[in-house]
């Protein structure tokens, strides 16, 4: 029994490309010795063990020399079996009282089938909250990660160098098998909306890298706390839908415009659907984003210089 749960193990994960990723084979690929110890070695002592024991069932008599030999080698399979068996049944399962060296999760936020994890904040300038004379270079406002502040004009008052305001997602299908899944729809739930204080403290960073994979586009419409705004995607063909196939992952480039002044936070939930299935599943990421629309006559601007914000 410890051979074939071996073999079976060592079968599986040779054929990732065909079954799909599950958690077994992200435990051996985090542990290289891993195969060797629920795969290779099973079969091997088991081999050892059935060859032991011809070889020495051709020399025993009828009598009961090797008796406590065979009550010996055979608890010794039943204790094994049970011990790998449970061993590799408690990284498949991953029970919610298995220690993370044993059951490694996927790094972000995630729940059975689907994993997403904040990528960049695309941004060309953030705020500045207090006196910009009280900065120094190793206490700047945040201007990357989910805790950055962007801030951005409204469209009434025309584009600018630092538009558009885009939060880049990656998304990872953590499914196995051969079925895949599709994005059907990305929202941002409005955490809370506040009046933009004047004037707009904003430091200019400059037009960041450019995210284009497929590219998502809502329009903040005054929608109060509670509130869902849809993102559509603007790629080229329209109202079509992200696929990933089991274990793939890709990202999602999600842009975010105004006409009206607001401070808004917000949060983004992912809905999706198992191709063999009907059920929409949605994943509310727990990172809580904010961005500043306002006019751009009520921005001052600044930018670093030796160490120390200086007005532009």
């Amino acid at each position: 029994m410890p051979g074939i749960i071996g073999a079976v193990v060592w079968t599986t994960h040779g054929l990732q490309s065909v079954l799909g990723t599950n958690s077994l084979s992200l435990w051996l690929d985090l542990h290289p010795l891993g195969l060797l110890l629920i795969a290779f070695a099973p079969i091997i002592l088991s081999v050892a063990t059935i060859g032991l024991g011809l070889v020495l069932t051709q020399r025993a008599a009828a009598t009961t020399q090797y008796q406590w030999l065979f009550i010996t080698t055979s608890s010794l399979s039943a204790v094994g079996t049970v011990l790998l068996g449970g061993f590799v049944a408690t990284i498949v399962l991953s029970p919610s009282w298995c220690p993370s060296s044993l059951c490694p999760q996927p790094p972000g936020p995630h729940d059975q089938y689907l994993e997403s994890q904040l990528t960049a904040i695309e941004s060309g300038a953030y705020l500045i909250p207090n006196d910009p004379s009280t900065y120094r270079l190793s206490d700047l406002p945040p201007s990357s990660g989910a805790s950055a502040v962007a801030v951005e004009s409204t469209t009434q008052s025309g584009a600018t160098a630092t538009s558009p305001y885009r939060v880049v997602l990656r998304v990872h299908s953590l499914q196995g098998g051969t079925f895949g899944m599709f994005i059907e729809t990305v929202d941002l739930k409005i955490l809370r909306t506040e009046t933009v204080a004047s004037p707009v403290r904003v430091w200019i960073r400059g037009i960041p890298l450019d995210y284009m994979a497929n590219p998502y586009g809502a329009k903040y419409a005054g929608e109060r706390s509670g509130s869902d705004v849809q993102a559509t995607y603007a790629g080229p063909i329209p109202e079509a839908h992200v696929q990933l196939q089991p274990g793939e992952s890709d990202e999602l480039g999600i842009a975010l415009t105004s006409a009206f002044e607001a401070d808004i936070s917000f949060q983004v939930a992912i809905g999706y659907r198992i191709s063999n299935a009907t059920q929409l599943r949605r994943l509310l990421l727990p990172y809580a984003f904010r961005v500043v629309f306002a006019d751009t006559a009520n921005w001052h601007r600044y930018q670093l210089q030796n160490g120390q914000f200086a007005p532009v």
